[in-house]
């Protein structure tokens, strides 16, 4: 009975993996409907289908769900050494993943840290630095809400001023134009230059910090 029973928990390993690669939602569905003979298995075995369920859950945008399984998978596969499931990184890969999933969820700090970290341990990897990069220029954008409403209000009071020069000061107040068009040119200015300015400190922070990080990871490797 034993044997029988051993044959048909790994008959439960080797339904998931005729599971295509990128059927994602195939592979939840999978490890919901038969969890409980997957918590049966074999530790590794066990392992290397809760690390698909996880992936699969990252590539449905389940990001939260996939930030509580990685919890408890990097713990466990740093406990127990394994370092790849078929030739992949898993250490590395869960990290990213996390990075990647707390962007989603717009805890970009957090975020920005763990990909720091996974370029110090392999400085090399071009998708690492590039999500850095990207990351960082994304949140550059962002600029600050209060920064947003100074801009919006500097537009529209250089709108406000251009119609009363155009109805009122034009036609009936001529020696108002000089301080008119001095009010004019400051809110213009106040509408872009803010938020170029934080743009621009906000870039080069993330290049500077990159650099900095790449630099440290190929000191490392020599």
């Amino acid at each position: 009975m034993k044997g029988l029973q051993q044959t048909y928990q790994r008959s439960t390993y080797f339904d998931f993996l005729k599971i295509e690669t990128k059927s994602w939602r195939e592979k939840v569905r999978f490890f919901e409907r038969r969890y409980e003979d997957i918590i049966d298995l074999d530790y590794k075995d066990q392992l290397e289908i809760w690390y698909d369920y996880a992936i699969a859950c990252h590539e449905l945008g389940e990001y939260s769900k996939y930030n509580s399984i990685a919890e408890e998978l990097i713990p466990s596969v740093i406990k127990n050494n394994i370092t790849h499931i078929r030739e992949e990184n898993v250490y590395n890969n869960l990290l990213y993943r996390k990075a990647c999933s707390l962007i989603q969820l717009n805890e970009v700090d957090s975020g920005l840290y763990i990909l720091s970290e996974l370029v110090k341990i392999d400085g090399n990897n071009t998708l690492y630095i590039k999500t850095y990069i990207q990351t960082a220029l994304h949140r550059a954008l962002q600029v600050p809400e209060t920064l947003k409403k100074g801009c919006v209000f500097s537009v529209i009071m250089f709108i406000i001023l251009s119609i009363a020069e155009l109805l009122v000061v034009s036609p009936f107040i001529e020696d108002w134009m000089t301080t008119l068009a001095f009010f004019k040119m400051t809110f213009l200015l106040l509408s872009f230059v803010p938020a170029l300015v934080y743009f621009t400190v906000e870039y080069f922070k993330s290049q500077r910090n990159i650099y900095q990080i790449v630099k440290y990871a190929k000191n490392k490797q020599k």
